[in-house]
């Protein structure tokens, strides 16, 4: 069970890095433009 918890831990970490990176992104661009 501690083995999956630490997983999916992981994964949510690492999808909400890709989001903020996303968003950082897309932020970036609009001030750009």
């Amino acid at each position: 069970m501690i083995d999956d918890s630490l997983t999916i831990e992981k994964l949510l970490s690492t999808q909400n890095s890709q989001l903020l990176d996303a968003v950082r992104y897309t932020v970036g661009e609009g001030i750009e433009k």
